[in-house]
């Protein structure tokens, strides 16, 4: 916040650049799919995967890396797909 307007604004276009440039990166793994392409989104977003989420999950974090959270069951419409909140 030292920075003012102007680095706050400066910070927001950032974290919405990486956000768009992540989505985009992603989805170019085979199944992996932007979830819900007709809403907004800002810096969070979720992921449709080919492969079961807790599962990994957890072999990411066996790997150190902290990739999100599994929300496959927030969702009561949608049953069966894997899915992946990242921020």
């Amino acid at each position: 916040m030292a920075r003012g307007d102007e680095g706050f604004e400066a910070t927001l276009k950032l974290a919405r650049g990486l956000a768009e440039k992540a989505v985009e990166a992603l989805s170019q793994f085979e199944g992996v799919d932007l979830r819900f392409r007709a809403t907004s989104f800002f810096n969070e977003f979720t992921l449709k995967l080919p492969v079961e989420t807790a599962a990994f999950i957890k072999t990411a974090s066996e790997n150190g890396i902290q990739v999100g959270v599994d929300v496959s069951k927030r969702h009561p419409e949608i049953q069966g797909e894997n899915l992946l909140l990242m921020s």
